[in-house]
């Protein structure tokens, strides 16, 4: 069990705010995806998170150049 109080979820999605030292700046803006490990506490429902660089994965755009959206049921 995680120690509370606790952030759960380890699976994040979202757009780069920002990057640190050594980071290409060219992810700044990057719609990404990506699985924050075994964390003991989670934090993948957090509103921002900091996740290493070699952790993301870009989310493409769709066929036709624009942002790619899941379809609403």
């Amino acid at each position: 069990m995680p120690s509370l109080p606790t952030v759960p979820g380890r699976e994040i999605a979202g757009t780069v705010s920002g990057v640190g030292p050594g980071v290409d700046p060219a992810w700044t803006g990057r719609r990404v995806a990506a699985h924050l490990g075994r964390v003991p506490d989670g934090g993948g429902y957090a509103r921002r998170v900091v996740v290493g660089a070699d952790k993301l994965h870009v989310i493409p755009d769709g066929p036709d150049g624009t942002p790619w959206t899941p379809p609403t049921r």
